[in-house]
Parts: structure tokens; C-alpha cells; sequence
């Protein structure tokens, strides 16, 4: 599965209280290895459902699931 073609692009200071200062990536990183350390074998549906779980726990509102490298509004 390529993560990045599953972003969803969040404001600047959304993405800051996510992912913390440190930089290990802060929450959403450590539940991700959580999840994977779990879950070495997880079914594509898994993940996605796993991501639904975070996007919820974070209460993240953003724009639609689209590649990283997708432009802005693309």
C-alpha cells in the first residue's frame, strides 16, 4: 500500500498538534506504529478502517483523500 496516495490536506496548525514537536512524528505517528506493530499483517480494509478510527480521535476536518503530491484543489 502506498500511504501517500491517501492524504488529506489539513491546516498548517492541525497538522502541528498532530504530529507534535519532537520530531517523531508525534501521536498520529505513534498510533500508526501501534497499529502496525499490532497488526503486522493488516488487510487493506483494516487500514483504512484504522485510519477512519484516527482521522475521528484527532477530530480532523479537511479536504478529500487525494495523492501527496496532488495539487492543491486538484
Amino acid at each position: 500500500m502506498k500511504i501517500h496516495d491517501y492524504t488529506m490536506p489539513i491546516p498548517r496548525e492541525v497538522h502541528r498538534r498532530i504530529h507534535g514537536p519532537g520530531g517523531n512524528g508525534g501521536a498520529w505517528n505513534n498510533a500508526w506504529r501501534e497499529f502496525r506493530d499490532r497488526k503486522q499483517n493488516a488487510r487493506p480494509d483494516e487500514i483504512f478502517k484504522f485510519a477512519g478510527e484516527l482521522i475521528h480521535r484527532f477530530e480532523l476536518i479537511g479536504g478529500p483523500i487525494q495523492p501527496y503530491y496532488a495539487r492543491p484543489g486538484a
